[in-house]
């Protein structure tokens, strides 16, 4: 792999990295992750794996400039009030990623995952075709839950695809923070 000075031209001295550097750097190397902890040197996750960038590690002022840049002043309210936050976060106009900036025994830490900017099919994630009979139910309540990058956001926007492809409803959806993105074709999605 690439390290970060030598794809991006960022030297670890330049005072001028940004939050947004970072994140493209990210996306270019087509990593899921980028982890960032004060004290420590930032690193990227491709295929599962944690890889270290070619910078030092962060300093408290460090990463308190970067995760505060990449925050509204709402968002950085209520990381002041309760010691974490969870958003989302566009660059280039085309690539979202989901935030959660949280304060840890070292000091502040940020987690930022690329949100894939194209809806998958239940085919492609593998999903059975109960799915898809479950999403087109008229009533009832119907859980989806697992562990923390098991890919329940991701299954649920399949789900609710299919619904805007297949049926005429209204679709109301409460993310916090919205992650995909749905335009209203046979349903009407509105997305809280």
């Amino acid at each position: 792999m690439d390290n970060f000075d030598a794809v991006s031209g960022i030297t670890a001295t330049d005072k001028q990295l940004t939050i947004n550097d970072l994140l493209k750097f990210t996306k270019d190397q087509g990593a899921s992750d980028l982890h960032l902890s004060e004290g420590s040197i930032p690193m990227i996750r491709i295929d599962g794996r944690l890889h270290k960038l070619d910078l030092p590690g962060l300093s408290r002022q460090g990463i308190k400039d970067l995760v505060l840049s990449s925050m509204t002043n709402e968002q950085i309210k209520r990381f002041e009030q309760s010691f974490e936050v969870d958003f989302a976060k566009e660059i280039d106009d085309s690539t979202r990623f989901r935030c959660n900036v949280y304060r840890q025994i070292n000091g502040i830490g940020g987690a930022y995952r690329t949100i894939p900017a194209d809806i998958r099919s239940f085919e492609e994630l593998g999903l059975p075709d109960i799915m898809k009979r479950l999403a087109l139910l008229d009533r009832g309540l119907v859980l989806l839950t697992g562990p923390t990058g098991s890919g329940k956001t991701t299954s649920l926007a399949t789900m609710v695809d299919w619904i805007n492809q297949h049926k005429e409803c209204h679709v109301i959806t409460i993310e916090d923070p919205v992650e995909f993105f749905h335009h209203s074709r046979h349903s009407l999605i509105n997305q809280r």
